[in-house]
């Protein structure tokens, strides 16, 4: 095997790979090896004809493509390593020639980074306030919960629970058919807007017909903007007696508080929490595009490709859930409403964000000596498993492999130099380096006698 590199351009490295006849040989004896335990040749048990006959039968073309699907991961692999490179995703391989064989492999390299005075960064924490309103609104909200549907004799009005007979077509295409169907009576567009108004004072055992368009902007490009006709037949109508909002009420929810103000007091807590941790993710998030700003990032523009086949792959993933059963590609994108071409270009500046943002992280925690001890990995390790429930022999099983370990180890130094970067940002980092260790400044039993 000879391989010549070219120059580095873009954080990618193209080598020219040609094969020796007695390497390409070996391959074509590997796939005749495969070919032959899938053929029945009169004259030979299975898998025992020899390479000759099998070559006659299906052609060297057949054992050339069998040997191909062996050779190129393998020798692009050993070009690799020979030439000193670290890949930094599968690199694409074209067949360059058949006669000589020789092929074409680019190679994306893991970016290059240039750091800036990251250590000079600082970004202001928000304030956090919490608004009386949304207490409010959170205690209305536990004061519904907490109360029972009881059956009422009236007709149905907003807030009210209605059980029902529903079912909804559109040009004659049926779309729902839902019996004893319970839905709360509200303002949400759901299922189209309009739809709970409609319902307003229906009756029990009334059945009401009523037509509703489907937004233009519908999720379901067949559907929007068309008309939908819905019959509904009233089954029960459901409501629920408020209770007054006092000491006695606090005393029913959860384990039982002492007063209202205790209750109000832990919701404020809750909700305050809620807020800090919120705001924490959006300085992260600003703290990195400001550090962001200050680096230089060269990335491989084949790396980027396969991030965004990435992310295509984890949108395919999240529709197939959603549809509950397997996807042609044309069903995928008509569900999307868009082609191949559109759905990546929307995606590539997401993989490449994600990409800038990976590497920053590493070359951070490569400057500021962040390192994830065996006891972390462990620590870490544990707590999925113990998050995993049912699936952690499973989950225990993933992690006994030392490369699947050492992406949790990759994981936490990123963690780290994420929450370095904070602390630098806040000023913390700053302060911290510049007071003196705690033994240096405490007085000495002697010196404080005197």
């Amino acid at each position: 095997m000879q391989v010549t590199q070219e120059e580095l351009q873009q954080c990618q490295a193209v080598l020219h790979i040609e094969m020796e006849d007695a390497d390409l040989e070996r391959y074509l004896d590997r796939a005749h090896r495969r070919v032959v335990q899938r053929l029945t040749v009169p004259g030979f048990r299975r898998g025992k004809a020899p390479r000759s006959i099998v070559e006659r039968l299906v052609g060297r073309d057949v054992l050339l493509e069998e040997a191909l699907e062996l050779m190129l991961p393998e020798v692009t692999v050993k070009a690799v390593e020979e030439q000193g490179l670290e890949m930094a995703a599968p690199p694409r391989v074209e067949v360059v020639t058949r006669e000589p064989m020789a092929f074409r492999a680019t190679v994306p390299l893991p970016p290059e980074v240039t750091l800036g005075d990251y250590r000079e960064v600082r970004v202001a924490p928000e304030a956090i306030e919490v608004d009386e309103e949304r207490v409010a609104e959170t205690l209305e909200d536990i004061r519904r919960e907490t109360t029972p549907w009881e059956p009422v004799d009236r007709p149905v009005s907003m807030g009210d629970q209605l059980v029902m007979d529903l079912r909804g077509s559109t040009e004659g295409r049926e779309l729902l058919n839902q019996r004893n169907f319970g839905y709360i009576v509200s303002e949400e567009p759901s299922p189209v807007p309009g739809f709970g108004a409609a319902l307003e004072g229906i009756e029990q055992g009334e059945t009401r017909e009523f037509t509703l368009p489907f937004p233009d902007d519908y999720r379901d490009p067949d559907l929007a903007g068309k008309p939908c006709d819905f019959v509904v037949e009233a089954k029960e109508i459901k409501g629920r007696e408020l209770p007054e909002l006092d000491d006695e009420f606090a005393h029913g929810v959860g384990q039982g508080y002492d007063s209202l103000e205790a209750l109000r007091e832990d919701v404020r807590g809750r909700i305050r929490a809620s807020l800090e941790a919120e705001a924490h993710s959006r300085y992260e998030e600003q703290v990195l595009e400001e550090v962001l700003a200050t680096a230089e990032i060269e990335l491989a523009p084949l790396l980027v490709q396969r991030e965004t086949e990435r992310l295509e792959q984890e949108l395919r993933d999240r529709v197939q859930s959603l549809v509950r059963g397997p996807l042609g590609v044309d069903e995928y994108m008509s569900l999307l409403g868009k082609s191949a071409e559109e759905v990546q270009e929307e995606l590539r500046p997401r993989a490449e964000m994600r990409l800038r943002r990976s590497a920053l992280l590493n070359s951070v925690a490569e400057a500021e000596g962040c390192e994830a001890s065996d006891e972390d990995v462990r620590s870490e390790i544990d707590g999925m498993i113990q998050e995993a429930g049912p699936r952690g022999r499973e989950v225990r099983r993933h992690f006994a492999d030392a490369a699947h370990r050492e992406m949790v180890a990759r994981s936490l130094r990123t963690r780290q130099a994420l929450h370095r970067l904070v602390a630098i940002a806040r000023g913390e980092e700053a302060r911290q380096q510049e007071t003196p260790d705690a033994e240096e400044t405490a007085p000495t039993g002697e010196e404080s006698t005197t």
